[in-house]
């Protein structure tokens, strides 16, 4: 007896805990959603509107040249020269315009309510399609849209790392996401790309400034799930996050897509 008292205590304080860290991820995942909304509003609202009427600016003094030089003499070698710098000026601003405006897309592309997982996904996929010339591919199972909101959130967040890593550095010509449900219950998500791949161990970290990967791997664990990176030179990535049906116990009444 004393030892089945034993085993039903240690089984008793493995299930609080559990809980415990899931009852903790869903309000990480709160917290998340409410801070990074407030910077993309604030983004918005100050950097990006300011780099966009610069370019504005920009765009006028370079009509305004034009269109005044038409009836004057032809432009000098210095004028052209000014010109040349100045359409650089005005094309790296835009540039920098956009980038910021995926940048805000991507800290307010976590799921809202009234959205499912799948349509989270399709957009996701659309947006980051966009202005790349891989083909990007998704298959997800329908019985996905039933996770939780926190557990969709985070995964979201992965896979919005995992197309960001192959479309701008590995170069492929197509990408795949797969979402399946396990037997059981869980989810899995798959990313496989035909790009250039790289060596495991001798990819840029976090010292370097590089905090995709780690990300990942740290939204894996948060969930009580698992990541898997198969890579090499020249044979393309594939990235494989597995999530347990225990990460959704006891959350199904709230957060829910419907």
């Amino acid at each position: 007896m004393t030892i089945l008292r034993r085993e039903v205590a240690r089984q008793t304080a493995r299930a609080l805990a559990e809980e415990s860290a899931r009852a903790k991820a869903a309000i990480d995942y709160e917290v998340t959603l409410r801070e990074r909304n407030r910077l993309a509003a604030n983004l918005h609202d100050t950097i990006l509107q300011t780099v966009t009427g610069i370019a504005f600016q920009l765009k006028v003094c370079q009509t305004w040249k034009q269109d005044g030089r038409m009836a004057a003499e032809p432009a000098t070698a210095g004028e052209r020269e000014a010109d040349r710098h100045l359409g650089v000026a005005r094309r790296m601003v835009e540039h920098a315009a956009d980038q910021l405006r995926g940048t805000v897309w991507s800290l307010r592309s976590l799921p809202t309510d009234g959205r499912s997982f799948s349509a989270a996904l399709e957009e996701l996929v659309e947006r980051a399609a966009a202005g790349h010339s891989a083909r990007i591919g998704l298959d997800v199972d329908p019985g996905a849209d039933g996770v939780p909101a926190y557990v969709a959130g985070n995964l979201l967040l992965a896979v919005q790392e995992a197309l960001h890593n192959a479309l701008h550095h590995a170069g492929p010509a197509a990408v795949e996401v797969t979402v399946t449900t396990r037997q059981g219950g869980g989810v899995a998500i798959e990313i496989g790309d035909d790009g250039a791949g790289f060596e495991l161990g001798r990819q840029a970290g976090p010292r370097q400034g590089h905090f995709g990967l780690a990300g990942m791997q740290k939204r894996g664990e948060r969930l009580g799930g698992t990541l898997e990176i198969d890579t090499a030179p020249g044979r393309g990535t594939r990235v494989r996050i597995e999530v347990p049906a225990e990460a959704f116990a006891g959350l199904s009444a709230r957060g829910v897509y419907e």
